[in-house]
């Protein structure tokens, strides 16, 4: 028996969802399987556990008891046996990087991973005061008592100098007495003001620029108080302008105070994203289990989100922290400047209700004027729509959202490119759109669309496609896959983006011109 969520990679027993693994969680039961008291874990112990009914893994320098979790993983347990008595960060990073492991692990936290070091050298670290991730003694500590000056810590290494900061865009300033003019030279042409998110908290200044490969930081505390609406511009040679309206109009001796992170460049994959509480103030029908929820950023926030990037919604559920990723869309696929306009005011995001659900039944209750927790944009998708030569986009379900931007804009700036969209549904309730897809192909002759349900019943008066994608289609959509400037894009489960994947390379479509978005 299914959990119901099709982007489950296996069919979870009964009572064996993630509400709950929750309860299990918050039972009291012992998960650790060490009476729940923190310890070091080398190399050598952590391998030792590495089987069905006893399996630990490492995530990021912690070690997990993941014993009891397997059987409520919705991989399964062969994925989750990748990493038995391993570090798993970099599998578990390549698949789910999304998912909060420390807040659904964290009643089955062994302790810290100390990787090659010996007990010995362990408990010499802990007599030492190094390490040990705690500091403090306790009466049953395993180390020995600080013992003779041979146990003393070497002399410390000559200092090195730092490293010095890899090239990076080029940052200027300039003022009147009324305005502050902040000015980032990225030598990117392309960028677009959705590239851009600046976000004012008091006089807390955050600027992100979403580069070609990295996200660059301007980061600093203001002398004095601004205005909190930025005007911010971007031209074509990739040169960002931020405005800011003084509250008081003076000349200031410099921009304030610097704050972490500030003119660093930090890879798009390894991105860390801030979160804002954002307030639902709309919420509308899409199909009979979608919504398209609006919500609007505090005031000094301009969180705008790049061409196929997506943000995380966090929401505490029975104590445990809840992450999802979801890509925002328009408010309608209606025309870009529309859209460019209401991306300004707000966040829209389509969220489809599972009703046996953890996170997705919270977001349907939510009421409006309440808050919801979201993050600064992720995600790794950087091709220009202009370079677009022919795009096929492959959608099955809510893997629709990133599509709707997608595909408008390749039809606004790329002159000549064919844009056809497919959508993979089960049912004919279960389209997302359909009249407002329809009139676009008749506005845009480049552009069609073609639904494609696998379950409609066999007396509904459907008359278009059934099935699931399979070969022969992707034949007749894609009948020159070695075309340069082609673009196939696929979002949806799991299972589906596998099999896209699969049968895209069967016919002969580049992998560099496949791009799959996170489901």
């Amino acid at each position: 028996m299914a959990t119901g969520n099709p982007r489950n990679k296996v069919a979870l027993a009964p009572g064996r969802s993630l509400m709950d693994w929750i309860r299990l969680t918050n039972s009291g039961v012992d998960l650790t399987g060490v009476g729940g008291r923190r310890r070091e874990v080398t190399k050598d112990e952590l391998a030792r556990h590495s089987r069905p009914g006893d399996l630990w893994m490492a995530l990021r320098g912690q070690v997990y008891n993941v014993t009891r979790y397997v059987e409520y993983h919705p991989g399964g347990a062969d994925e989750l046996m990748r990493a038995a008595g391993a570090d798993g960060t970099e599998l578990f990073d390549s698949v789910h990087r999304w998912v909060n492991y420390e807040g659904m692990l964290s009643k089955c936290l062994v302790g810290k991973y100390v990787g090659e070091q010996s007990l010995a050298k362990s408990l010499i670290r802990k007599a030492l005061g190094v390490g040990g991730g705690g500091g403090g003694s306790s009466g049953n500590s395993l180390a020995p008592p600080p013992g003779p000056a041979s146990l003393r810590p070497p002399a410390p290494a000559p200092a090195r100098p730092p490293p010095r900061p890899a090239a990076g865009p080029d940052f200027d300033w300039f003022q009147s007495p009324q305005q502050l003019h902040l000015i980032t030279y990225c030598r990117q042409p392309g960028l677009t003001a959705d590239d851009v998110s600046v976000r004012l908290t008091g006089r807390r200044l955050l600027c992100r620029v979403y580069l070609r490969d990295s996200v660059f930081t301007l980061h600093w505390e203001l002398p004095e108080d601004v205005s909190p609406d930025a005007h911010t511009s971007v031209s074509s040679a990739g040169k960002v302008e931020i405005v800011l309206e003084k509250r008081r109009a003076a000349q200031w001796a410099s921009t304030g105070r610097v704050l972490a992170g500030h003119r660093t460049s930090t890879p798009l994959a390894q991105f860390c994203p801030e979160f804002v509480s954002f307030v639902l103030v709309e919420r509308r029908p899409v199909s009979h289990d979608t919504r398209l929820l609006l919500l609007q950023p505090p005031a000094g926030c301009s969180l705008r989100v790049p061409l196929g990037f997506h943000v995380f919604v966090r929401r505490t559920v029975c104590g445990a922290q809840l992450e999802r990723p979801y890509t925002p869309v328009p408010e309608s696929v209606g025309e870009a400047a529309a859209a460019a306009a209401a991306a300004e005011r707000q966040l829209c995001l389509m969220v489809k209700v599972y009703p046996d659900g953890v996170l997705t039944p919270q977001l349907d209750a939510l009421r409006l004027g309440q808050t919801l927790e979201v993050s600064e944009p992720v995600g790794t998708f950087r091709r220009r729509p202009q370079d677009v030569a022919e795009l096929v986009a492959l959608a099955a379900g809510t893997g629709l959202t990133p599509m709707v931007g997608l595909v408008r804009a390749v039809l606004d700036q790329s002159a000549e490119a064919p844009v056809r969209l497919v959508t993979f549904v089960r049912r004919q309730r279960d389209l997302l759109w359909p009249d407002q897809w329809a009139a676009l192909a008749e506005r845009q002759a480049r552009f069609s669309v073609l639904h494609v349900l696998s379950e409609e019943e066999a007396e509904s008066a459907w008359s278009g496609r059934r099935g699931r994608v399979s070969a022969p289609l992707l034949e007749e959509l894609i009948p020159e896959p070695a075309r340069p400037g082609l673009l196939v894009a696929v979002c949806g489960p799991t299972a589906f983006s596998a099999a896209c994947s699969r049968l895209l390379a069967e016919l002969g479509v580049p992998g560099q011109q496949v791009h799959v978005f996170d489901g």
